[in-house]
């Protein structure tokens, strides 16, 4: 459950950035953790587009509250130069509701101004963000949808001035169980461009797998495409996840 990652370069494809979705997946679900229960993501992408074409990894720590509620901590890194941490983020998920089938959750998040502005690696300030989720599951098949928004602010005016306050986006997922052990998913959204000078819209495709030896681990790949000039033309990754 990949929290949003505020910084650079992964806000190079804002329309990319989740908050607390499954790698590789950028639609997140309803699930949560349960109570006392904890998971650790591992995963990393090579990226490509955008004027960025280099790799970044990222590390979350999610924890149960309760059956219900998670609280999460993110620590998004750059590998590429110039490497070095991003901004970390902190948020919880709530499932508020839920009834056949159906269910809804909510997911505020707060990304935090550790990442070096003068390497690039940070906006410079906090940036809040939030995002509603659907599900709906029905036999080996699940449901997704979201709509979120995410706050784009910098420290310094003249990047403030070129980029705007606050991104819209939303996405829509379908993931299909072959077995207990696979399954797979496809992936689809778009948000508004984070530069006031651009008309475009960064969309993207994504499908990938999800391999699962037992119920302690998860292996993940995935690819994901830019649907338009906008937004990172390619990214390819790769992502381990315990329970426990």
């Amino acid at each position: 459950m990949k929290l949003l990652r505020g910084s650079v370069p992964a806000a190079l494809s804002v329309c990319c950035a989740s908050t607390w979705a499954m790698h590789p997946m950028v639609t997140d679900d309803t699930a949560t953790q349960g109570r006392q229960r904890s998971q650790i993501e591992i995963n990393t992408d090579w990226v490509r587009g955008r004027g960025y074409d280099g790799r970044i990894a990222d590390f979350t720590y999610t924890y149960g509250l309760s059956d219900s509620v998670d609280i999460a901590l993110d620590m998004p890194s750059n590998l590429s130069s110039p490497a070095g941490l991003n901004d970390v983020a902190i948020g919880f998920k709530w499932r508020f509701a839920e009834m056949d089938g159906i269910s809804f959750a909510v997911t505020p998040t707060l990304a935090l101004s550790t990442g070096s502005e003068q390497r690039g690696l940070s906006n410079g300030t906090y940036n809040p963000g939030a995002a509603l989720i659907g599900s709906y599951a029905t036999g080996s098949w699940v449901w997704l949808a979201n709509v979120g928004i995410v706050s784009n602010r910098y420290r310094q005016n003249e990047l403030r001035a070129a980029n705007r306050a606050i991104i819209r986006r939303a996405s829509l997922a379908v993931t299909y169980a072959i077995d207990p052990q696979w399954t797979v998913v496809a992936d689809t959204g778009i948000a508004q461009n984070m530069r006031r000078s651009e008309q475009g819209n960064p969309a993207y495709f994504l499908f990938g797998a999800v391999y699962s030896p037992n119920q302690t681990i998860d292996l993940d790949a995935g690819i994901k495409f830019g649907l338009k000039n906008v937004g990172p033309s390619r990214q390819v990754g790769v992502g381990l996840t315990v329970h426990f």
